[in-house]
């Protein structure tokens, strides 16, 4: 009897393991880069805008949100973000500021989801 089987299928089983395991690492990586620059526009946009709407230590919430609005539109930082909803709120000298968006990928494609990240700044008056 002549029982001579075939390398074949265990090789393209394991490439194909293989291939799952880097498609799977490459979206976890994209993913986590998506999150990170969603969160530095996120504080970056907070920054600018609670600098920019403070009086006399104590934050302006129309001052805040146009000024993020001209963030967001004018920020080489922010070309890569499709801004799904903006969301500010001032209390006190605090201000803080919720960021949804979806980051394009190195392919030039929106992620599928939708990531929401938040900031806040605190200003103090200095006599």
């Amino acid at each position: 009897m002549n029982d001579r089987g075939s390398l074949a299928i265990l090789i393209a089983g394991y490439l194909g393991l293989l291939l799952t395991l880097f498609l799977g690492g490459f979206a976890v990586a994209i993913g986590l880069v998506a999150q990170n620059r969603i969160q530095g526009v996120t504080d970056s946009a907070l920054l600018y805008a609670h600098d920019r709407a403070v009086t006399k230590g104590i934050p302006n919430l129309e001052k805040l949100e146009s000024a993020v609005d001209v963030f967001l539109t004018n920020a080489p930082s922010g070309e890569q973000l499709e801004v799904m909803s903006v969301t500010s709120n001032v209390n006190g000298v605090k201000s803080s500021l919720t960021l949804c968006a979806r980051h394009l990928d190195p392919i030039g494609r929106y992620l599928p989801g939708m990531i929401c990240k938040s900031a806040s700044a605190e200003s103090f008056l200095v006599d």
